[in-house]
This record gives C-alpha cells, sequence and structure tokens, in this order.
C-alpha cells in the first residue's frame, strides 16, 4: 500500500486494519492474511474468488481480476488520524471512536 489507507480484515473482534498485503487465496477461494483472516471487499464481505478461474490479479486501484474480468474490489480504508490506531495483533490496528472513510484514491503495490 502506498499513501494512505489500510485493507479491511476480519476478525472475531469486528473489523480492524492492515497496511501488510501479503495476501494469499486458500482452498476455498477466499483472501485471507498469512495467519488465515478474511479480507474483506467494499462491502465488507470476505473476498472469495473461483478457484478454477486462475490466478488472481490485484490492480492499484484494488480492484481484483480474474481472466480479464473484475470480479471484487479491496476493501481499503482511511482514517484522519491514523496515529490514534490501536494495535490489536501483529500489523493489525483497531480504530479508537473514528469511524474508517473509504479511500478515495488508493495505491495498491
Amino acid at each position: 500500500m502506498a499513501g494512505e489507507g489500510y485493507f479491511t480484515v476480519q476478525t472475531p473482534q469486528g473489523n480492524a486494519y492492515t497496511r501488510d498485503g501479503r495476501f494469499q487465496m486458500d482452498t476455498q477461494g477466499r483472501i485471507v492474511t498469512g495467519d488465515g483472516r478474511a479480507i474483506l471487499d467494499t462491502a465488507g464481505q470476505p473476498i472469495t474468488l473461483d478457484i478454477t478461474q486462475g490466478e488472481p490479479l490485484v490492480a492499484k486501484n484494488g480492484s481484483i481480476q480474474q481472466n480479464g474480468v473484475t470480479v471484487a474490489q479491496l476493501g481499503i480504508a482511511r482514517f484522519d488520524r491514523p496515529g490514534a490506531l490501536d494495535k490489536v495483533g501483529d500489523n493489525l490496528w483497531r480504530p479508537t471512536g473514528e469511524a474508517a472513510q473509504a479511500a478515495a484514491d488508493p495505491q495498491v503495490v
């Protein structure tokens, strides 16, 4: 992730946020973090891809494509005061009283 923005991650305690973009596709087609937490889309739902459609490609704007077709959009959030986020795990953060906002111009690298 270049510039402002955090990927949205599903945890048992609610949504958390990370800048660590080392994701993988599990055997069920879910896009997950290294420890198996689901990555969420712009609607707040876990991203699940069709594993028969080949490797996904992620564009700089966070869209995910398979076979040249956009199939999902990464949920990328921003915070006015990122320094006020609480660390809740390895590379995971949770806001303290500030709601996440959609990042206007995410730059996924």
